[in-house]
């Protein structure tokens, strides 16, 4: 047992998703780990500007991404030539580049159309390092040739510092600016020495730009980045309307408070992500070996899932007081819809990615993810604007039950009864 796990772990795939997932878990765990600091020292209130800011900028990235963080990879990890891999590279960074401006002009035009104040505008130019540094990082190349390795290393050490470095010097709100600038800085110091990794040690060199091979990446990409600009919406979208309607207070206590579910999500990602390819070869052999495997795992991982829900709504009130203090216990009563959120959350992802996806009816998956994404926009914005975060809150709750129920109803049609 013991020398088929150590076999395991020397494979490539192995080790370099081992590498992806610490490079993606250091970039959710360290601003998780200086939120109970940050949400004391800023207070509700500038902690609710920042976390507006950001809630925008992260919509700006995602369009910036457009879904090359998978597309490209899975190019990257077929091309042999090396002219080839260069034009690739040549291509995505130019795409991403361009929409990285649009998203600067956008962000601007927004600002003023929006009398928003000089601070403010500020705080965003600030948080669009993060946008900057994903056009440079290009994590896509790193992961398709398996050499997440030394980037990895680069991103935890610069996250690290920035974290110690919050601790440090971040004293109370008048230093809102000066924690935005820790925080967004390692995106683009991170991107900045991948994109000399990539020319000096991967040797890659800018080719000449063709006009039909942005047309084909763009075409490709597009179904990855409509469903990651879904996704981004179920946990952002809730922030989003609060700070249309509501004061910073409302909009910092639902931002930091959403963290718990979020994080405890996170915590359940890999052990999904490994399982699809297990369970898609399963359906591969035979749909009644998916569905087994399926079901299985479903036995085993809900029960726990659905202990940490049970948990969280119980002791939403010391669970709040502990991590964020007693200025946001007030709102502890959001943990319980969120925490329903949570729960759906997986078992939608066992529906739709380990049962539609893995079985080859992704096209079910989109229109489920369709449903979902009509409902969490109706609901947030009907039910928050009536009843501020309770109401986001509730809101995307019913809608990752649309979901699940949507998926549910097509795997049963498409799958199971087939």
């Amino acid at each position: 047992m013991i020398r088929k796990l150590g076999s395991l772990i020397k494979n490539k795939s192995v080790e370099n998703g081992i590498w992806l997932y610490v490079f993606q878990f250091f970039n959710l765990i360290v601003p998780f780990l200086t939120l109970p600091y940050i949400t004391r020292t800023l207070g509700e209130g500038h902690y609710g500007i920042f976390s507006s800011a950001l809630n925008f900028i992260t919509y700006f990235n995602v369009f910036v991404a457009y879904g090359f963080d998978l597309i490209g990879a899975k190019k990257a990890s077929l091309i042999n030539d090396e002219e080839e891999l260069n034009s690739l590279y040549s291509h995505i960074f130019l795409i991403k580049t361009v929409l990285m401006l649009i998203s600067f002009g956008l962000m601007s035009i927004l600002s003023l159309v929006f009398h928003l104040p000089v601070d403010d505008y500020a705080l965003m130019l600030v948080l669009f390092m993060i946008v900057v540094g994903f056009v440079f990082q290009q994590v896509w190349l790193f992961h398709g040739l398996q050499k997440m390795k030394i980037i990895t290393i680069v991103n935890v050490l610069l996250k690290i510092l920035s974290m110690v470095l919050i601790f440090v010097f971040v004293k109370n709100s008048d230093h809102l600016l000066l924690y935005a600038v820790l925080y967004a800085s390692t995106f683009l110091l991170v991107g900045i020495i991948c994109f000399m990794i990539a020319l000096l040690k991967l040797k890659i060199r800018f080719t000449k730009i063709e006009g039909v091979k942005i047309k084909e990446n763009l075409k490709d990409a597009l179904p990855t980045f409509f469903t990651s600009f879904a996704a981004s919406l179920y946990s952002g979208i809730g922030v989003t309307v609060l700070t249309l309607f509501y004061d910073n207070n409302v909009v910092g206590a639902y931002s930091a408070i959403i963290k718990i579910p979020i994080i405890f999500l996170s915590l359940f990602t890999p052990f999904l992500q490994a399982l699809f390819p297990y369970i898609s070869k399963q359906y591969n052999e035979s749909t009644k070996d998916g569905i087994n495997t399926l079901t299985k795992m479903m036995k085993i991982l809900i029960p726990i899932v659905l202990i940490a829900t049970l948990v969280l709504i119980i002791f939403s009130r010391p669970i709040v007081n502990v991590l964020f203090g007693s200025e946001y216990v007030k709102g502890h009563y959001l943990l319980m819809p969120l925490s329903i959120w949570m729960l759906f959350g997986v078992l939608n992802n066992f529906l739709g990615i380990q049962g539609l996806v893995a079985s080859g009816n992704q096209k079910f998956y989109s229109r489920a993810f369709l449903f979902g994404v009509i409902a969490v926009i109706v609901l947030s914005f009907s039910l928050g604007y009536f009843y501020e975060s309770l109401g986001v809150a509730i809101a995307i709750a019913i809608s990752e039950t649309v979901l699940t129920i949507a998926c549910l109803y097509y795997l049963r049609k498409k799958v199971v009864l087939k």
